[in-house]
């Protein structure tokens, strides 16, 4: 019975994993009315479907499974397997991971489907990431381009300079609109927030986008934390949806529990139209991929086309001051240390001439403090360490009780 209960979900949300609607089901003790009306928060388009009337209960997944603290839902896998925790509602994911919030049918109809013709159509200027990881060649399986509201040249990734292409770059009159209302919601939220100690002070500008297109199943981006070379430490990054429905995979950068085997894994089913804001903290403590694992519902324009629009607000004092290697002359990228809780937190300037196939492995420590943004002491490295990460406070209190020792014995014997 259960087995006919999940395949006749996935015939009214295609777009869900089996595996997934069963755990929805059970949480919902095998009501296929309640079952509906959870899904039907995360995905409110699609076949024709009849939501019940008011009144049948529309519970989040958290309340059903009977999960009161957040922390319940800390990393604590200690199997053999790592299967993913889906977050199906607003209210799941921003509880869950609180450096994200999601807003779906974000844009106005038009809009969303006029800069999805665009993109899916554009000719000029796409083209696959090519670099070098342990001196072997690497090549994305899906393509890249950028926009921008107006001149966005001199700009380096993976060593490389990048190709500006200003006929064809420029932001359209759709994209204009998606940015003011992507800026306005950003900026209003991010009012609204505790505002994190790197965090630029001054209203976020969307006037860069990266643009990724994922034509097929196959194409796939792989666990990253999206670079803060140009956008600074406790950035912001809008990331719009257009297309055909995939998961969004997000987990944790480092083990939060000592006991756990793996790090939770959470899939989130982001369909057309769909804004996820990656707040100040969100580069710093999680990793995010797209999954060639999972189903795709295709979209009526496009398909199994899913573009994705990544708005970014590049800071000029960062392009203006970039750190060159003193080595090889390349460009270093800023990344902050997140495995070892020992060095967790510390921003580090790396050189990013091994992608260019370079054995160079240069590093400064980032000092946001000093114009030229890096410096050779490592007591004058930025740093930042999350409220709940116990683990790495208390290193870096142990850290600073030896310095402190330290210059008290130097005093007492000089």
């Amino acid at each position: 019975m259960t087995e006919y209960k999940v395949k006749q979900l996935k015939e009214s949300f295609p777009e869900a994993d089996e595996d997934a609607l069963f755990e929805v089901l059970l949480s919902c003790e095998g009501s296929m009315k309640a079952a509906e009306n959870v899904l039907l928060e995360s995905f409110p388009h699609g076949p024709e479907r009849k939501r019940y009337r008011p009144g049948e209960g529309q519970l989040n997944i958290k309340r059903l499974l009977g999960v009161i603290d957040d922390s319940a839902l800390i990393s604590r896998n200690t199997t053999g397997a790592n299967r993913p925790v889906y977050l199906y509602t607003k209210e799941d994911l921003e509880q869950t991971v609180p450096y994200a919030t999601i807003h779906h049918n974000f844009l106005p109809p038009d809009i969303a489907d006029d800069i999805l013709r665009h993109t899916m159509n554009d000719k000029h200027g796409f083209s696959k990431a090519e670099f070098y990881l342990f001196g072997k060649k690497c090549v994305s399986n899906h393509e890249s381009k950028l926009y921008a509201s107006g001149q966005m040249d001199g700009i380096y990734y993976n060593g490389k300079l990048g190709h500006w292409d200003p006929d064809h770059s420029i932001y359209t009159e759709a994209m204009k609109i998606a940015k003011n209302l992507i800026e306005k919601k950003v900026n209003e939220l991010n009012s609204q927030r505790e505002r994190l100690p790197f965090e630029p002070v001054c209203s976020w500008k969307g006037d860069m986008a990266v643009c990724n297109r994922f034509f097929a199943k196959s194409n796939d981006l792989d666990w990253h934390s999206d670079r803060l070379t140009y956008i600074g430490p406790h950035c912001t990054i809008a990331s719009l949806t257009l297309g055909a429905t995939r998961e969004f995979r997000i987990r944790k950068g480092y083990h939060d529990d000592t006991d756990a085997k793996f790090n939770t894994i959470y899939a989130v089913p982001i369909p057309h139209n769909t804004l996820l804001l990656m707040h100040a903290g969100f580069q710093e403590e999680f990793r995010h991929c797209v999954s060639s694992t999972t189903e795709i519902i295709p979209h009526p324009i496009s398909g199994p086309l899913r573009i994705n629009l990544t708005y970014r607000h590049y800071l000029g004092s960062y392009k203006e001051n970039l750190p060159l290697c003193d080595k090889c002359g390349h460009q270093m990228d800023l990344r902050r240390s997140y495995k070892s809780p020992e060095v967790r937190g510390r921003y580090i300037w790396r050189c990013t001439g091994s992608y260019q196939n370079k054995e160079c492995s240069r590093s400064y420590f980032a000092d946001f403090s000093s114009n030229k943004l890096y410096t050779l002491d490592p007591e004058k490295c930025s740093v930042w360490i999350a409220r709940g990460d116990t683990a790495a406070l208390n290193c870096f209190r142990e850290e600073i009780a030896e310095r402190l020792k330290a210059r008290d014995s130097k005093l007492k014997t000089g």
